[in-house]
């Protein structure tokens, strides 16, 4: 019963990323815009992007190439608590959710130089890097 949760998570965070490519997305905290450098890559904060963009890094892109649900897995997880919020914590980043104008909600992993990436590309990276096949 628990995988059945875990994948209905999976499914509905990656399905949340959708129509991104080429879209800016703006979230009620602070008025942060959200994109994509093309609709593969992770959904990032703009700060983020400007800095990737320039050939820099920020915390929220290094974070995705240190993704990994081995040990969530491992702990036993809990199957309730969406897992990009597991592999948020577990970066030591901090978990924001954001409103857009619409009302949709969609949840974001912050890091100390305040650039964020959604939590669905944190949760899509750590299965691509430990190996796993999405479906």
């Amino acid at each position: 019963m628990a995988a059945i949760a875990l994948i209905l998570m999976v499914v509905s965070c990656l399905f949340s990323q959708a129509g991104f490519a080429g879209e800016t997305w703006t979230f009620s905290f602070g008025k942060d815009q959200f994109d994509r450098l093309n609709s593969e890559s992770p959904v990032f904060n703009l700060k983020c992007l400007e800095l990737l963009k320039n050939k820099k890094n920020c915390r929220a892109n290094e974070a995705l190439k240190r993704a990994s649900m081995r040990q969530i897995r491992e702990n036993g997880g809990n199957g309730q608590i969406n897992p990009g919020l597991l592999v948020c914590a577990r970066l030591q980043g901090s978990v924001r959710i954001g409103k857009d104008s619409d009302g949709n909600e969609n949840a974001f992993c912050e890091f100390s130089d305040e650039s964020r990436v959604s939590c669905g590309s944190l949760l899509r990276a750590a299965i691509d890097q430990d190996g796993e096949k999405t479906f």
